[in-house]
């Protein structure tokens, strides 16, 4: 009698447990949890990327930013245009691979050159076919890339002078540049009031040009060639 005493205690105080939701609670909490492997990286770059980058900005001041870890796929497109199946390969080529550090107009975020950090990494024969593959990507799209070896400390000037051999004279110039080029990145073209026609191809993205008119400015009145992918082409050329 004792013994069937305890055992109807035991299965009301389980009943109660159940009925009070506390234990169904607990396996619902654990069966609708999501957990993700992943934890914060300390930071974004190395300390060699991190040095490069302060003397980068020694040389460049105020004239560019300076973006860190861009997508390869966000600085170059695939040409319209394609089979799918040769631009699926072509973007795939491109979607996963990463540059260190882009140098952009400050005003029109224009995309000047691409810059990639020489560790040991990069005498991995598999790294090199990579790099190899950067090179001739970002050449054919006529996009320039300089290299510089990691070290400890970096030497400004020699920084400089490579920029200086890479970049086109016109896109250094701050007050004499020429006409073609004021225009081609000049921020208060309204693009969206056309006179416009269709002409030739492209010469960055392929795509068709059509013949603009500024609509107000100082240029205002400036016929050019501007890309019909604008904006994610900008490519501009004065008409005369």
């Amino acid at each position: 009698m004792e013994f069937l005493f305890i055992l109807l205690l035991v299965i009301f105080a389980i009943v109660m447990y159940k009925l009070s939701g506390f234990g169904g609670r607990v396996k619902l909490a654990q069966r609708n949890q999501k957990t993700y492997p992943y934890f914060k990286n300390t930071t974004l770059l190395t300390p060699a990327e991190i040095s490069f980058r302060h003397s980068l900005k020694i040389v460049i001041g105020d004239s560019y930013d300076i973006n860190s870890k861009v997508r390869l796929a966000d600085l170059i497109s695939v040409h319209k245009g394609l089979p799918k199946s040769e631009w699926s390969r072509s973007f795939n080529q491109i979607k996963a691979k990463h540059v260190d550090f882009v140098l952009v107009d400050k005003t029109t975020t224009e995309i000047l050159c691409g810059i990639e950090l020489d560790d040991s990494s990069h005498n991995n024969p598999k790294r090199q076919d990579r790099d190899s593959f950067l090179e001739a990507a970002m050449k054919s799209a006529k996009l320039p890339l300089l290299r510089f070896k990691a070290e400890q400390t970096y030497n400004s000037k020699e920084i400089e002078e490579a920029i200086n051999l890479v970049f086109k004279p016109s896109l250094l110039m701050k007050h004499d540049e020429s006409e073609e080029i004021k225009v081609r990145i000049e921020p208060d073209l309204d693009v969206n009031k056309l006179d416009e026609f269709i002409t030739n191809k492209c010469p960055q993205c392929n795509a068709e040009l059509v013949e603009r008119k500024a609509s107000k400015g100082r240029h205002e009145g400036v016929k050019f060639l501007g890309c019909s992918n604008f904006p994610k082409c900008r490519y501009r050329k004065v008409v005369g």
